[in-house]
């Protein structure tokens, strides 16, 4: 099994996980993979990127719905769940493959047998995550909080149906921070001594 430092990242939409995740992998000199899971998936299992960047993340739907999708693609799985075995399969290559970052799909579950795994959950109170939705979204504060919950839910809801776990419960992870108190920079400069330390 491969010694690879993998640091997962689970987050509330809105704390700020992108911004950590790549602060981060640059501080560490190593590659921070999230919207680059798309691409990698779509290389290996043949779905389009559009297909993927709409539908990960996300538990099948209804049973009926999900018996239509099945037969939209070859194969007698809804075509999520074939989504999810294939990005499972991209994350387990990448983790014997490097150290890297992984923000959010269920990665921290998927590689639970993983030798050197530190699991972060980063949250922050939903005022603060109005606001920076708002800024980089350039959406109303009614807008910004409609797609927080929307995205909180169907996160929890796919954590869940995937892996039997609560999202967001603070004994599934290693550390939890706080993005509002810490800051972006300040939250990255505790992952990193936690990183470096799990490093030697």
């Amino acid at each position: 099994m491969s010694d690879n430092l993998v640091i997962t990242i689970g987050r509330e939409h809105g704390s700020g996980g992108r911004y950590v995740g790549e602060k981060l992998a640059e501080k560490l000199g190593i590659k921070c993979y999230n919207s680059e899971l798309v691409t990698e998936t779509a290389l290996k299992s043949g779905f389009s990127e559009n297909f993927i960047a709409d539908n990960e993340e996300k538990k099948p739907e209804s049973l009926l719905f999900s018996i239509a999708m099945a037969y939209s693609v070859s194969g007698s799985q809804p075509v999520t769940m074939r989504l999810f075995n294939e990005q499972t399969k991209v994350i387990k290559e990448l983790a014997q493959r490097e150290s890297c970052i992984i923000i959010g799909r269920a990665a921290d579950y998927i590689l639970r047998e993983h030798k050197n795994l530190l699991r972060v959950f980063l949250c922050a109170p939903l005022e603060d995550r109005i606001s920076r939705i708002c800024k980089t979204d350039k959406l109303s504060p009614n807008e910004a909080e409609k797609i927080i919950r929307k995205k909180d839910k169907q996160r929890a809801a796919f954590i869940s149906f995937y892996s039997d776990r609560k999202w967001g419960l603070a004994s599934n992870y290693d550390l939890c921070i706080n993005t509002a108190l810490f800051g972006i920079d300040g939250s990255v400069e505790l992952l990193e001594k936690c990183a470096q330390s799990k490093m030697k």
